[in-house]
C-alpha cells in the first residue's frame, strides 16, 4: 500500500509545497518502463483523490526547477536501512542526486552536457553524454535501482507525474486530513497488487 500526504494549505487554494510518500514494495511504473515494458491498465481515481492529486502533479510537471531532501527507511526482516537522498533538478536535463546512509553512497550529476556517476564505495566514477531530458534517466536501471526504487522522486521528475504515481494502482482512496509538523495535510491511500 502506498500513502501520499500532500502538504497543501487548506482553504487557500495554494499549490503543493511538499510531498511525502511511504511505500511498501515497488509497484509497476518506473520499474516496468526501465525494463522496456508498459504497465497494464489505468486506474480510475476517486473524484476527491483526483481533485487533490492532479493539481499537485501539475505543479511538479510544470516546475522548471526543484530540490528535495528525502529521509528513507526500509526494513527487511530484522534489518532497517536508513538513508538520505538529496535531489536538485532543473529542466530540461540538469540534475544532481546524492545518497548517504546505510546503503552505498552514489552521486549522479548531469550538467546538461555530461552525466557523471560516482560510486563512493568503489571510489570510481563513470561519464556519459547527458540525456536530453531528466525523464530519460528514469529508464536507466542503475538510476532506478540505486536512487529511485521505492521512492516517488522519479515520478515527480518525470514528464507525467500523475501517470507515474497511479500506474499499477488498483484503488485510490481519501483517508482524511492529518497534521504533520503542525501543518494540515491530505492523506491519500493507494493499493497496488
Amino acid at each position: 500500500m502506498s500513502e501520499i500526504r500532500t502538504h497543501r494549505p487548506i482553504g487557500r487554494g495554494a499549490v503543493v509545497v511538499a510531498l511525502c510518500l511511504a511505500m511498501t514494495g515497488v509497484g509497476p511504473g518506473l520499474a516496468d518502463r526501465a525494463r522496456g515494458e508498459e504497465p497494464e491498465g489505468k486506474v480510475t481515481l476517486d473524484p476527491k483523490v483526483e481533485s487533490i492529486l492532479r493539481p499537485m502533479c501539475d505543479y511538479f510537471r510544470k516546475a522548471e526547477a526543484l530540490s528535495v531532501v528525502a529521509e528513507q527507511s526500509q526494513t527487511v526482516g530484522d534489518v532497517t536501512l536508513k538513508g538520505t537522498i538529496t535531489v536538485a533538478a532543473q529542466r530540461p536535463n540538469r540534475l544532481a542526486v546524492r545518497t548517504r546512509g546505510d546503503t552505498p553512497g552514489l552521486t549522479v550529476v548531469s550538467d546538461g552536457k555530461t552525466l557523471s556517476t560516482a560510486f563512493d564505495v568503489l571510489q570510481k566514477y563513470a561519464e556519459a553524454p547527458a540525456p536530453a531530458a531528466i525523464a530519460d534517466l528514469m529508464g536507466d536501471p542503475l538510476i532506478y535501482l540505486t536512487l529511485l526504487q521505492g521512492s516517488i522522486l522519479g515520478h515527480l521528475l518525470g514528464d507525467d507525474p500523475l501517470h507515474g504515481l497511479t500506474d499499477g494502482v488498483k484503488t485510490a482512496t481519501y483517508a482524511g486530513l492529518e497534521t504533520i509538523e503542525g501543518m494540515k495535510v491530505h492523506h491519500l491511500k493507494f493499493v497496488r497488487e
